[in-house]
């Protein structure tokens, strides 16, 4: 438990939760947000918090309600496209937070307005968890508005106080590109909720009978709507169409899990890319899945392939571990950090035949790396990352 201050202080910490109410509660950051957040509240019985919100349906309501040490301030939601909210929030959030008067402001999705960025009397905290839109700029080609966006983010978080981040390759890409020392950056990683474990034989069976027709799959976990080139998904067709000459794995199927569709999306090129090697039958999209389903389908799986360009953190290998299924993906960025040998890592993400060596290798050995896997994830917990959070806020 965090102890009070060598004054006897109470500290009042303003927490910005909208994002658990957009479409981000179902990225990546929207999941660290809320088990962080979740595990805070668990722990510190001391400080007092003021989380912003939307709406009453803000789903960590219902879990700081049960403590008098957290309270909610309301932010009304813009009318305006959703694309455009960061820049409401230059003056919204900071109007709020003024009203608030805490000692201490804490944005956890890269979205700390200028203007309390610049002031001096609020101590403030900004969480970035990587720097893609920087580092990847040209593969994205962002439009105008965006690029602008992340400068301005980027701007606000070289004056905060404190920076967090998710990995120690993140901290060293924010130190190097934003020129930011590293003793203002803390890392606080991610981890695996508790309902990420194996299931019974009998509802692995069940899954598969319901997803594939009861045949074995590789699994691939995303968002294909939209594009997103650090996720490599025309280079695993083509893989997994290679795969598909041995006699091995001639009756798989690959079972594309998370929301699919549009015109100009990743979703698109993947059905285009299938049709080109005649495979399409072989393709199997879920669409957007609870969570429940989610891990039901990742214990299923034979492997999960997850060789992408770049990752901040890149927490599914690490959901598939704790599932008890083998990992395949790669030996850059933050990956080799959080996976190191529970996982086959691919040191080129454009080799077909070092993937199909590496899928080899974990079938072959497949009980070699879930032990790994299992063992691996144990290192990564909500608890500690919130300890760690919370000795930021000693520090600060």
């Amino acid at each position: 438990m965090l102890k009070r201050m060598k004054s006897g202080t109470i500290l009042r910490i303003c927490v910005d939760l909208r994002p658990l109410e957009t479409g981000n509660k179902y990225r990546g950051f929207g999941y660290y947000i809320y088990n962080l957040v979740k595990q805070i509240i668990q722990i510190d019985k001391v400080n007092k918090y003021v989380f912003l919100i939307y709406s009453d349906e803000n789903p960590m309501i219902p879990i700081a309600r049960k403590s008098p040490n957290f309270s909610f301030y309301k932010i009304k939601k813009p009318k305006i496209k959703p694309r455009f909210w960061w820049l409401l929030d230059q003056i919204s959030v900071s109007r709020a937070v003024k009203k608030i008067k805490p000692d201490i402001f804490i944005s956890l999705d890269v979205n700390m307005p200028l203007s309390l960025a610049y002031q001096k009397k609020i101590k403030t905290i900004n969480m970035v968890y990587d720097l893609i839109p920087l580092i990847m700029k040209k593969d994205y080609n962002f439009p105008v508005d965006k690029t602008i966006e992340f400068k301005l983010k980027y701007l606000a978080s070289k004056k905060v106080d404190r920076i967090l981040t998710i990995s120690n390759f993140s901290k060293t890409d924010i130190r190097k590109h934003l020129k930011i020392h590293q003793d203002k950056i803390d890392v606080v990683y991610g981890a695996v909720d508790e309902g990420f474990k194996p299931i019974s034989q009998l509802e692995k069976n069940k899954t598969k009978l319901k997803f594939t027709h009861n045949k074995n799959y590789f699994l691939v976990v995303g968002d294909y709507y939209g594009i997103d080139p650090r996720k490599n998904y025309e280079f695993i067709v083509s893989c997994f169409n290679k795969l598909l000459n041995s006699p091995k794995y001639a009756n798989y199927v690959i079972v594309f899990a998370g929301k699919s569709g549009g015109i100009v999306s990743d979703y698109t090129k993947i059905v285009e890319q299938a049709k080109k090697f005649g495979i399409e039958k072989k393709i199997i999209f879920t669409n957007f899945v609870s969570q429940e389903i989610l891990i039901k389908l990742m214990v299923s799986a034979e492997i999960l392939f997850y060789p992408t360009k770049y990752e901040g953190f890149g927490l599914p290998p690490l959901q598939a571990m704790a599932c008890g299924t083998p990992v395949l993906s790669s030996n850059n960025s933050s990956l080799p950090e959080v996976c190191q040998k529970a996982a086959v890592l691919l040191k080129n993400t454009g080799d077909i035949d070092e993937f199909v060596k590496g899928v080899n290798n974990l079938i072959d050995n497949r009980q070699l790396y879930v032990t790994r896997g299992l063992s691996n994830n144990q290192r990564f917990s909500w608890e500690n990352s919130a300890q760690v959070f919370l000795s930021v806020i000693k520090k600060i």
